[in-house]
């Protein structure tokens, strides 16, 4: 009887054992199936996150991430596209100022360009007078100098004549004083 009974317990015992690693890889498996769908609900939203960042880095600054979700990941995801509206809105304005900027300063150089020709101009111009009053000046003083040499004679010769004007009314004329 007791070898049956012996018998019993190790058909019992391997049963056992094939239940608990039955019921152990199925734990298992339940374990990994769960873990992996947590994980894949934990991931799938920092990877939307991580990807709408890296659009954003480049330039694209209309990317937006799509997390309707009531937990922490929604709020960030809200958060996110808020932040990312603020940026892109203040790279538009920013754009927009950097044109209109652009264009005035575009408007100023083309008046600063045309007053400084205007002022070339005019500088040309007052300095063709100035040699024109200067050749004028030079011809005076050579004109003034040529008078003065002219009357130098010519006052000698009027004092001569003078002299012999008043020679012939006083009557005292002589040969001698006329050559």
């Amino acid at each position: 009887a007791s070898s049956i009974y012996v018998d019993d317990l190790k058909l019992t015992s391997r049963n056992l054992m094939k239940s608990i690693v039955f019921y152990g890889i199925l734990s298992i498996l339940i374990t990994f199936i769960i873990a992996m769908f947590l994980t894949k609900k934990v991931l799938s939203p920092l990877e939307l996150l991580t990807d709408a960042i890296k659009n954003i880095k480049k330039g694209n600054y209309h990317t937006r991430v799509d997390i309707n979700r009531s937990d922490e990941f929604g709020e960030l995801a809200k958060g996110f596209n808020s932040m990312a509206q603020t940026v892109e809105d203040n790279i538009t304005d920013l754009d927009k100022t950097v044109k209109l900027k652009t264009q005035k300063l575009l408007d100023l150089n083309e008046q600063l360009e045309h007053k400084v020709q205007q002022a070339i101009e005019e500088t040309k111009r007052k300095e063709k007078m100035l040699q024109k009053q200067s050749r004028l000046a030079q011809m005076g003083e050579m004109i003034s100098m040529i008078a003065h040499q002219w009357r130098q004679p010519i006052t000698v010769i009027s004092m001569v004549a003078n002299n012999l004007l008043a020679d012939v009314e006083f009557d005292d004329v002589q040969t001698q004083n006329v050559k």
